[in-house]
């Protein structure tokens, strides 16, 4: 992307935009310079409403602090659009980009548990995110370590749907309000709008495409992938791990009632993944031989005892 909604060199509220990083969901992200010299990051929300700047500066997003969030400081006006000023930590690459690098089991279940863990938090703070996209996800690697993922623009959705289900209206420029393929079925069509339930099925579409290489709806137009998303006709999980398949059925349910919390999620993805970090994959390799190992002593005992 070469030509982002602000120009490299203009400044805001002190800010100097020095470059595009790429999008983010409802909007782009920008590297800037603080008015102190440091630097920071700067996500445009790409859409407009009059009350829109004043209710983000208001909200409590400023107060959910995680590892897996983008932590905003400041909420600044760009344009006539609201800029959020997050940390200048690394800030990584794309989900979508990560992934063209073929990541290991290892790093993927690492990136599964940063997404639940930071939903989870964002939900236990009262907030939805509402737009649960591969752009609204970047992977930091460190050069050690596993891969940490961040979701941007938290509690911005919860702000948008409350001005929405007052009646207000919202224009955009350069952004998206959802994509069809990731975007719950009982709120397509209602842009902007979103609920706990919706985001885990969001989440579903984020992990099958985090194993699958592409998100569960991907090769339908935006009213098949509705009808698909309504009678759960997606293709069949394939390359995920059969626990992290189960999670990624149960948050694919057509019906909200019936996907898990992300509370529960995050016991489910304790159980499954051990503290000691070995995969899901790890585990069923660990069994499939010591299957073949007993299987080779039964038939030695069997031989010898003849």
């Amino acid at each position: 992307m070469d030509v982002g909604l602000v120009e490299i060199g203009e400044t805001f509220e002190g800010y100097e935009v020095l470059a595009l990083l790429g999008k983010v969901g409802l909007g782009e992200r920008y590297r800037v310079r603080r008015p102190d010299g440091g630097e920071a990051v700067l996500d445009v929300v790409a859409v407009h409403h009059p009350e829109l700047l004043a209710r983000l500066q208001e909200a409590r997003l400023h107060r959910v602090e995680h590892p897996n969030l983008v932590s905003v400081h400041e909420v600044v006006p760009v344009l006539r659009f609201p800029g959020l000023v997050s940390d200048d930590g690394d800030v990584g690459v794309p989900l979508l980009a990560w992934l063209q690098g073929e990541p290991p089991l290892e790093d993927r279940e690492a990136v599964l548990r940063g997404l639940v863990a930071a939903l989870d938090a964002l939900h236990g703070a009262g907030l939805s995110h509402g737009f649960l996209e591969p752009e609204a996800v970047w992977i930091a690697q460190p050069r050690f370590g596993e891969p940490v993922a961040r979701l941007g623009l938290p509690g911005v959705g919860s702000v948008l749907a409350d001005i929405l289900g007052r009646g207000g209206a919202l224009t955009t420029a350069g952004g998206s309000t959802g994509s069809a393929g990731y975007r719950a079925p009982e709120l397509q069509g209602r842009p902007g709008l979103c609920d706990p339930p919706s985001d885990l099925f969001s989440l579903g579409c984020l992990l099958y495409l985090l194993y699958e290489g592409e998100g569960p709806f991907d090769d339908f137009d935006p009213v098949a992938a509705l009808d698909a998303a309504r009678r759960e006709a997606y293709p069949r999980l394939e390359r995920a791990p059969p626990e992290a398949a189960t999670l990624i059925r149960e948050l694919l349910h057509a019906d909200p009632m019936a996907r898990p919390t992300a509370a529960h999620l995050v016991d489910a993805v304790d159980r499954a993944v051990p503290a000691n970090g070995v995969p899901w994959l790890a585990l069923a390799s660990v069994s499939v031989a010591s299957l073949a190992i007993t299987s080779a002593l039964v038939y030695a005992w069997t031989v010898f005892a003849r």
